[in-house]
């Protein structure tokens, strides 16, 4: 404070006038000085308070005679007058000054960034007290990145001016991100996020961390960046608590949590809301027929049997109340959750869940609204036990009666009069209790009485098929008038085979449609419906306020359908299931019938898999029973049709299914000639980074020496381990555990840590499956490419006896080998007892140098069904239909075969049978006018039939056909 009040006075004696400072030029004689007037340094400028000559002479000053930093006294400057001889002397008193701009910190900016916050700096005065003053900044550009100069300058007219020249850094311009948000939806991540300073090139990218393990982190997912907006989203996560950041290069979010969960559908919550009635929380959108039929809910308390509710209502999504008879308070009870479908037919796995019944809530008064003539209903907030009272208009109006039973959450109330529409009323309702015992509050509520006096009116609001139309109608419809009085006829009014069959209830699910079937098709075109009554007198559809429906005319527009369905598209939706969409609504039963939609994959085997048809009726669901891989498949249709029988030409559509599937390790590794080399097998081809990365292999608890060397094989489904610079002698029997790795996708190993142990001799290469696929052909499979293999490396075993290899031809399919083998003698078509072992020492091995070897391989069927024999019947008359028995090579599967599958040459099909077991099939022909028809001459496969193990024969004529 000391150093401020005399930095204050100092300034206050610069405003005095020199004048009044110091005397007059003064000389001593006696030693020959001269003492010229005092005066003050300002601003310390020593040299404009010193005078510059004495008498038209120059004067030299001694400066250092005056100490700057002396402030508040006289101090004496002394100099000489050059060439004469004449010593002068000056009284001075310095004045606190500005001496030094002193920065508290490197200035460093980044790259074009307009330069802020250096114009106030610290300025060091005379005094020795720093203060904050604002300064003049030149020489400084953020322009380009670097070190350069530039300078500050402090000016003031009472302190003086002082300036700096300092150094100062321009770095590059980082990227900032904020406003960083994310939701979750199902298995999807949606993030957004601000971002500046993106220069062009760079990217964002969403990483994350499975269960917050920042070590575990995914393949990072580039954003989408919009007018600096960052969206991204990631797919198909697994349930869990999770968490992610964005980075672009180095810069990186803060990690944010976030949580996923299970959405294989489920029962996420059973909760009793009062003593009666439980609800029942989905995590996905329900069937409503499913969801509130009651034998899928059972509820058991203790040892008792199993009840059903009384009632089951879809409330909202994924939502079900269940009531039940009324429980106990605090009663602990099981329900169980069966049968339910979702929205997408997918059937909720069977759930037992936990309830207890508890009640700690009053019941309230809800809506008030008029339902009928006379009639208001009031609702409440639960089930009750006992009613309420109530007064209408403060006791002015009188209620005749109260519909209300024990259970029910409203209560109708008849009144007396018929107030005047659009009338305000007030009711007043008090008591009555809930199954717990609590009483509603008393309490007043106001409503509006709206009547309705307009009759209802009709319309064709579907036409469902060539015989059948939903009528709807413009109100709620009381159904006890529906009656056998209702008639209702198409195209020919009062003509019997036009009458529909008697409607007498509501379509299940509405208020206001009814469903109406006719004994005949409709005609094509403009189609006229009449609604009338049997007697005019009797019962006439009415509205819930009694407005009668009058007889009415309708029409509607009905094209008869001849256009077969045809297939829009095939699409792998998940690891499972394939969405097959048509152009229109088929019938369940061809949808979902075995054998009409065929799925195969790229080696053409038949996938197994179950067919749901959805509730468009144009989407088909196939489920496969097993994961699929990543990769090519094919879906056939055929036989399936439309509401109007109209049957879809056969038809395949290839399509790729993403590899969704986590890849595996091969629990057991080769051990490789000179017992130093390892070879790890993987189920799939894998990133060559991820399984070459060093760090992911440890050598029983240790980390590989770094003379190992690590190559991937195989098309990168395996890697070679080599040991032979290390010290290790032999790796038989080594356990050598793989870390996490990803295969070409990016997808991941499920397991974090894989064991690997390694073969305890020099492995050998067997063939992964074999298969008869022809009267004497045998196809053997490998993993991996052989080379050098002869006819003579192998044998096949028909039961117990051999079977000569007369030829081998080795094809490479997919980067692998498969060996066909053409054998001496025939070999049963389903391929019972076929066995295939190797010879010996063979010639036979994979790139590594390892033998094949192995023995005992059974041959699967892959040999499809050919007709054998065909027996031709003449139907004895003219008029009768003749029949040509076919028998098979083998069993069939029945669901394929239909009679779109053959022609016979010269003769319609009319009808087929089929036994299944036996290898049969009957096809019935269509008279031709002669008694004594001639037989066929041929027969033809057109279509797929199928083998018990679903092998199909497309294509075949079959000549030798003989009379019965």
């Amino acid at each position: 404070m000391a150093k401020k009040k005399q930095f204050v006075t100092a300034a206050a004696a610069f405003a005095v006038a020199a004048s009044a400072v110091a005397p007059a030029i003064t000389a001593d004689a006696a030693s020959s000085t001269v003492r010229l007037s005092s005066d003050y340094v300002r601003g310390g400028d020593l040299d404009a308070a010193l005078d510059k000559e004495y008498k038209g002479s120059e004067i030299y000053w001694y400066k250092s005679s005056i100490d700057m930093n002396k402030l508040g006294v006289f101090q004496t400057a002394k100099g000489f007058v050059k060439g004469k001889g004449i010593k002068v002397e000056k009284k001075l008193r310095v004045l606190n000054y500005a001496q030094e701009i002193k920065p508290e910190s490197e200035f460093v900016f980044e790259q074009g960034v307009p330069v802020s916050g250096i114009r106030v700096q610290p300025v060091l005065f005379a005094d020795g007290v720093v203060y904050n003053k604002p300064l003049f900044v030149a020489g400084f550009s953020t322009e380009k990145v670097g070190e350069f100069e530039g300078t500050l300058t402090y000016s003031n007219k009472a302190y003086g001016s002082v300036t700096k020249t300092v150094k100062y850094k321009v770095v590059a311009t980082k990227v900032a991100f904020s406003e960083v948000k994310h939701e979750v939806k199902d298995d999807m991540l949606s993030v957004s996020a601000d971002v500046k300073n993106l220069k062009e090139g760079e990217k964002v990218e969403l990483v994350i961390f499975p269960g917050k393990d920042e070590s575990k982190a995914l393949a990072p997912i580039t954003a989408e960046i919009k007018d600096g907006k960052v969206m991204v989203s990631a797919k198909e996560i697994p349930a869990g608590t999770h968490s992610f950041i964005l980075r672009s290069g180095d810069v990186k979010t803060a990690a944010m949590e976030f949580k996923v969960e299970d959405q294989t559908p489920m029962v996420k919550e059973v909760k009793a809301l009062n003593l009666k009635q439980v609800e029942v929380k989905f995590n996905k959108d329900l069937d409503k027929a499913s969801a509130e039929t009651l034998t899928n809910y059972e509820l058991k308390i203790g040892s008792a049997a199993a009840t059903n509710p009384t009632a089951a209502e879809v409330t909202s999504e994924g939502t079900v109340l269940l009531t039940f008879a009324e429980k106990g308070q605090s009663t602990d009870a099981k329900l169980t959750v069966k049968n339910v479908k979702t929205a997408k037919n997918i059937v909720v796995a069977e759930t037992t869940k936990e309830v207890r019944f508890l009640d700690v809530v009053a019941p309230t008064v809800g809506e008030i609204s008029i339902v009928a003539p006379r009639v208001i209903r009031v609702n409440f907030s639960e089930p009750l036990k006992e009613a309420p009272s109530f007064k209408l208009n403060n006791g002015q109006t009188a209620i005749v009666s109260t519909s209300w039973s024990a259970g029910q959450d409203y209560a109708d109330l008849t009144i007396g009069i018929d107030p005047e529409n659009g009338s305000s009323h007030s009711l007043e309702i008090s008591g009555g209790a809930d199954y717990a015992g609590f009483k509603i509050d008393a309490v007043t509520k106001s409503f509006v009485y709206q009547t309705d006096a307009t009759a209802p009116k009709a319309m064709i609001s579907k036409v469902v098929d060539n015989d059948t139309v939903e009528i709807k109608f413009d109100k709620e419809i009381n159904a006890s008038t529906l009656t056998s009085n209702l008639e209702i006829y198409h195209t020919v009014k009062g003509a019997s085979g036009y009458k529909a069959s008697a409607v007498t209830s509501i379509k299940p699910g509405t208020t206001d449609t009814i469903v109406v079937n006719f004994p005949v098709v409709f005609p094509e075109g403009q189609v006229k419906f009449f609604l009338g009554y049997a007697d005019d007198k009797g019962t006439l559809v009415q509205d819930k306020w009694g407005n009668k429906l009058a007889a009415t005319e309708l029409s509607a527009v009905y094209a008869a359908d001849t256009v077969a369905p045809t297939l829009v598209s095939v699409e792998g939706k998940t690891k499972r299931t394939i969405e097959v969409k048509f152009n229109e609504a088929v019938t369940e039963a061809s949808a979902e019938l075995a054998g009409n939609i065929v799925l195969t994959d790229a080696d053409n085997k038949v996938v197994a898999q179950s067919a749901a048809l959805g509730e468009d009726g144009k989407t088909v669901t196939l489920t496969a029973t097993a994961d699929l891989a990543g990769g090519n498949y094919k879906v056939t249709v055929k036989n399936v049709v439309d509401a109007s029988n109209n049957k879809i030409a056969e038809v395949s559509r290839t399509f790729y299914v993403n590899d969704m599937v986590a890849p595996t390790v091969n629990g057991t590794a080769d051990l490789l000639a000179g017992n130093k080399k390892v070879k790890i097998k993987f189920s799939e081809a894998m990133n060559a980074a991820s399984i070459t990365d060093k760090s992911k292999y440890k050598l029983g608890t240790a980390d590989l020496d770094s003379k190992v060397t690590i190559t991937a094989v195989d098309g990168n489904k395996a890697v070679i381990l080599d040991f032979s610079a290390t010290n290790e002698t032999s790796l038989a029997n080594a356990e050598i555990t793989v870390g996490r790795v990803a295969d070409a996708t990016g997808n991941l190993t499920a397991d974090f840590s894989n064991l690997v142990t390694v073969a305890s001799a020099q492995s050998t290469v067997a063939a992964t499956k074999a298969e008869v696929t022809g009267k004497r052909s045998v196809k053997l499979y490998f993993d991996e490419v052989i080379t050098g293999a002869v006819a003579g490396d192998f044998v096949v075993y028909n039961d117990t006896t051999p079977v000569t290899v007369s030829n081998l031809v080795n094809s490479i399919e997919a980067g692998k080998s498969v060996l066909t083998l053409t054998v001496s003698s025939d070999l049963p078509f389903d391929a019972e007892d076929i066995t295939v072992d190797s010879v010996g020492t063979t010639s036979a091995k994979n790139n590594d140098g390892l033998l094949v070897n192995f023995a005992d391989l059974e041959a699967s069927d892959k040999y499809a069904p050919e007709i054998s024999t065909a027996v031709f019947t003449n139907g004895g008359t003219a008029d009768a239909q003749d029949s040509l028995v076919l028998t098979f090579s083998e069993a069939l599967y029945a669901p394929s075969v239909q009679d779109s599958d053959f022609t016979v040459a010269g003769r319609v099909v009319e009808a087929i049978s089929v036994n299944g077991a036996a290898g049969t099939v009957t096809l019935m022909l269509k008279e031709d006018g002669s008694a004594t028809s001639a037989k066929p001459a041929s027969v033809s496969i057109v279509n797929m039939v199928e083998d018990a193990a679903r092998n199909a024969k497309s294509s075949q004529v079959f000549t030798a056909i003989t009379p019965e």
